[in-house]
């Protein structure tokens, strides 16, 4: 009987030292948990936009909704009517189509596909129709090693989401995000705060989601650095990231099994939806594409693509359709200013594919 009332206290001891991990103070100078907030927009079930797309009903304009990760980001900004009338990148007939148009987003930096489809769920269950569903995807969003997916899993996804959608959702997942609300420390785990490269991402993510609902501004912006026309100290740089980048996350790539499940949930919503959805590739710079093209053995990620086609996906890679944008910001993200281009790609291969019409 002793032996009972031994195990029982101690589970109870165990639970309540647990439970120290929820306390802020705690969290924020004993765990690794300073990189909670880049999800918060699915974690909070954000709808702050609400108010964005109401305005644009109002003006009777069109509107799609992009899910992505940093390299969306630029449509937080973009394109707004000044940008468009002003892009070298457009003729004049794609100009003026794509004045009708905006771009509500959803994007976190180091988001794979998980944060994509939580947050269109979420918006798609909010009563969110937009007139189509713009889906980032690249070898990125499937990656098994992807640095951020773990954390991606236990703080972008609500509990009763999770509980909700776990007939769908990879098992492994749902139960994880179950889990660490059950046991904190799983989720906060005991350590250093994660470093400055966190620090300077929440920075970022929270300047640029600070306030959702306000109208969008032109920027004027230094121009990007055109493919061709880099610095040698510039494409130094550029191969020194692409490098580490090979190295930590895409030394043994291949599409993760569970990951890959989730561009397929997304399609079968949209169809049940009657929206239109395109997956994009965002455009790389040669230095990456380079470093990219023989990281997967297998060709696991061709092979994913030729299913979901299958599947009725459209699916369209910016670094293959040739664009006329070739500004860059680093190896992986495109310059600002050509996401008017960007936005009128999707656009153009939705009405090609007859699921759209302008």
């Amino acid at each position: 009987m002793k032996n009972i009332y031994f195990v029982v206290g101690l589970s109870v001891l165990l639970l309540a030292i647990d439970k120290v991990a929820l306390i802020p103070a705690f969290r924020q100078c004993c765990t690794t948990a300073s990189s909670v907030s880049v999800f918060r927009l699915s974690l909070d079930s954000d709808f702050t936009q609400d108010a964005a797309i109401e305005r644009l009903r109002a003006r009777k304009m069109r509107y799609f909704m992009n899910f992505g990760s940093s390299r969306s980001f630029g449509y937080y900004f973009n394109p707004t009517a000044d940008q468009i009338k002003t892009t070298p990148y457009l003729s004049d007939n794609e100009r003026a189509k794509l004045l009708q148009w905006d771009a509500v987003n959803s994007a976190a930096p180091g988001a794979s596909i998980v944060s994509e489809y939580v947050r269109m769920m979420q918006w798609l269950d909010h009563g969110a129709r937009p007139d189509f569903i713009s889906v980032e995807l690249s070898r990125f969003s499937l990656n098994s090693s992807s640095l951020w997916l773990n954390d991606e899993i236990k703080n972008g996804i609500p509990a009763a989401f999770a509980i909700r959608y776990a007939g769908q959702m990879p098992l492994p997942h749902s139960s994880t995000v179950v889990g660490s609300r059950v046991f904190a420390l799983s989720r906060y785990r005991v350590g250093e705060p994660t470093a400055v490269s966190a620090s300077i991402w929440e920075g970022l993510f929270s300047q640029i989601t600070s306030n959702l609902s306000a109208e969008k501004v032109f920027q004027q912006t230094t121009p990007g650095i055109p493919v061709g026309q880099e610095s040698p100290v510039m494409l130094m740089s550029y191969n020194h990231v692409a490098s580490e980048m090979r190295r930590t996350m895409f030394s043994h790539y291949h599409v993760d099994s569970n990951l890959r499940r989730y561009p397929f949930l997304m399609l079968a919503r949209a169809k049940k939806e009657n929206i239109p959805i395109v997956f994009w590739n965002p455009a790389a710079h040669p230095v990456w594409l380079d470093k990219e093209k023989d990281c997967d053995v297998r060709d696991t990620y061709n092979l994913f693509l030729r299913e979901l086609k299958r599947e009725g996906g459209i699916y369209i890679d910016l670094s293959q359709d040739k664009m006329k944008c070739s500004e860059f910001s680093d190896p992986v993200h495109m310059h600002i200013h050509c996401f008017p281009e960007m936005a009128w790609k999707k656009i153009s291969a939705l009405e090609s594919a007859g699921a759209l019409k302008l």
